[in-house]
């Protein structure tokens, strides 16, 4: 599965216990120690919390050249910020500092990037800061039992259910419940035209909300309406809680973002240049960012509630699927989601799925 567009807007609460596989793949990975108490920093990254069925790695990172003295100054409101700051020998062995750097992060995200975070060229002599932020999530949801698993047509192109036409074969995830959703007609109050569903995690504060597109419309159309008020007028839309069966894709969705060509349109114009001035970080000449990567990865959730939540979920899908009038959501075309955190209103994640 392929992320069309994922990106990390805020960070949740701090680690409560690790995930033993992904940490054990992180130790793997790294032959050698790649930061000073390199077992105490992977674990303090890995999240599981068990009464609330929830997944999550976030880490940042900021990596320098042992010619960088920093300043004491500027690196005592970093620990507030939960950035980690790590020192590289760059300037003798860029190579094995790439490659030491590059198997951490992977290693984070569970191995889901096969190439190369860093490429060959992206780290030399000459490198003086590196930024790097890793953020992975998955959850259990609020179904009793969780999701029936079963495989189902994708059609990746909006004409593609036209006889003879390509479609993708994928498996999907169906479940029953009392959900959240709307439905959009065209130029409907600033909308788009398709539905918007909620689906809730085990975790009440947190809910993937899907934006799915008319067969008549497209991901496309839905992009060149989508702005932030759009965003919020859907959203608030959301009140009519009915019987509804959804059947989507499972997702495994990644992507690897170098922020140095696209944090110059939102203002960071200087940073990767010889005109930065990093001056209350360390006076050294030439002192600028040479990369900057972001890796975030979505994975649908494969279960239902622990124990603790099941008799709760169990009520909820009854009263589901008890009576008629139950509303069918088959999402067998590209959408958008986002990854809502409520307590405070926050977007976790936001992204789209394209294509198998």
């Amino acid at each position: 599965m392929e992320l069309f567009f994922i990106l990390f807007i805020s960070p949740l609460e701090r680690f409560k216990r690790p995930q033993k596989f992904t940490s054990n793949a992180v130790v793997y990975a790294l032959s050698f120690a790649v930061v000073p108490s390199s077992s105490d920093l992977i674990y303090s990254l890995l999240l599981h919390f068990p009464c609330t069925g929830l997944n999550v790695t976030s880490y940042n990172g900021l990596y320098h050249d042992a010619r960088v003295n920093v300043s004491p100054e500027f690196k005592a409101p970093l620990s507030s910020l939960d950035l980690h700051v790590h020192i590289q020998d760059f300037s003798e062995s860029p190579e094995q500092s790439r490659l030491a750097l590059d198997g951490f992060l992977r290693a984070l995200t569970g191995f889901c990037f096969n190439r190369d975070v860093f490429a060959g060229d992206s780290v030399d002599l000459d490198t003086f800061v590196v930024l790097a932020s890793v953020f992975c999530f998955s959850s259990r949801w609020f179904v009793a039992g969780g999701p029936t698993r079963s495989t189902g047509d994708f059609y990746p192109e909006k004409d593609s259910r036209r006889p003879g036409s390509f479609c993708d074969r994928v498996e999907t995830l169906c479940m029953t419940g009392r959900f959240q959703y709307a439905q959009f007609a065209e130029n409907d109050g600033g909308a788009f035209e398709g539905i918007v569903l909620d689906l809730p995690y085990q975790d009440p504060r947190r809910s993937l909300a899907m934006f799915i597109p008319a067969q008549t419309s497209s991901l496309e159309e839905l992009e060149k309406r989508l702005t932030a008020a759009m965003i919020l007028t859907c959203l608030a839309r959301l009140g009519r809680r009915g019987p509804v069966e959804v059947t989507m894709p499972r997702m495994k969705v990644k992507c690897l973002t170098d922020l140095k060509h696209y944090l110059p349109s939102m203002g960071v114009v200087d940073a990767f240049s010889d005109s930065a001035d990093f001056v209350n970080m360390a006076r050294i000449v030439g002192l600028r960012v040479s990369a900057a990567k972001h890796l975030a990865v979505f994975r649908t959730g494969l279960k239902g509630p622990e124990k603790s939540a099941v008799q709760v979920a169990a009520k909820e899908t009854t009263r589901a699927t008890s009576g008629t009038g139950v509303f069918k959501i088959t999402v067998d075309r590209p959408f958008m989601f986002l990854v809502l955190a409520r307590n405070p209103d926050t977007v976790l994640m936001l992204g789209s799925f394209t294509h198998a």
